[in-house]
């Protein structure tokens, strides 16, 4: 791990914006998620086409450590340089992990580092290049003041009026009283909450660097519209019936895979 005081880490940063896309393979809730198709496009994919064909970013990387994940992602033209090794993949590694081990092969590989990377989450499909813009000038807005900007959305349903279960079976407020009649009041009585959707995080480099942190104690939320998550196979069979993928990416999709097409073609003429 590369390490430097705060005068080294500032001489690697660019004004650039690069796109990281965690996509580890082993997922045990939907098997190879990441590869699963909606509406004829993978999960994976279709991250890579929202950083890709968002403006504001030079470069889209996707850290993974599978062979097979790797060839998807530079189907769709994101860069894969390595192939992410153990001890940042497995079912407790964090997204600190990742960013962490991108950061040091960025710094020691390109000798630069961006000052803001946009993590995108392949289970969060249904994302507008143009909303990525909006999240990055946001960051721009706001840099230096915050340690990062997390997407969220409005929950539906206000967690306020939701239960625990105590160790006798009867179920209890978040503060543990049986008394449950005050969560019968209006929703609009509840503060609002917000959901971290995955849409579109804006991580600060030389912040993990200096203080060990993703996001610290100085997040503002960027605010989406309600998303769906693929995290289980209900909200993959939703996603797929409801066909929200948004057009931009279904053409992009398109003109990308064409080229594709017609690469492999002349290779077969060749040989």
């Amino acid at each position: 791990m590369v390490t430097m005081n705060s005068n080294g880490i500032k001489e690697l940063i660019c004004d650039e914006v690069w796109a990281l896309i965690p996509a580890r393979s082993g997922s045990k809730g939907i098997s190879d998620k990441n590869l699963q198709e909606v509406q004829g496009l993978s999960l994976l994919g279709l991250a890579v086409l929202a950083g890709t064909h968002s403006f504001s970013i030079e470069r889209c990387f996707v850290s993974t450590d599978s062979i097979a994940y790797a060839n998807e992602a530079r189907r769709y033209g994101a860069d894969v340089p390595f192939l992410r090794p153990d001890h940042a993949s497995t079912d407790t590694s964090t997204d600190l992990d990742v960013f962490l081990h991108f950061l040091d092969w960025a710094a020691q590989a390109l000798n630069r580092l961006p000052w803001a990377i946009v993590h995108l989450r392949p289970t969060t499909p249904c994302r507008e290049p143009a909303q990525i813009e909006n999240a990055v000038e946001f960051a721009r807005k706001h840099r230096g003041s915050v340690s990062a900007i997390r997407s969220v959305h409005v929950a539906p349903e206000s967690p306020f009026k939701w239960f625990l279960k105590d160790a006798e079976g009867f179920l209890t407020t978040f503060s543990r009283s049986r008394s449950l009649d005050a969560s019968n009041r209006g929703r609009a009585e509840f503060e609002d909450v917000y959901v971290p959707n995955g849409y579109v995080d804006v991580v600060f480099p030389e912040h993990v660097l200096r203080t060990g942190l993703l996001h610290g104690d100085s997040v503002l939320p960027f605010l989406t519209e309600p998303t769906i998550e693929v995290d289980s196979p209900f909200e993959l069979d939703l996603i797929r019936r409801t066909e929200l993928i948004p057009r931009v990416l279904l053409e992009a999709a398109t003109e990308v895979l064409a080229r594709i097409e017609i690469k492999n073609m002349k290779g077969t003429r060749d040989t």
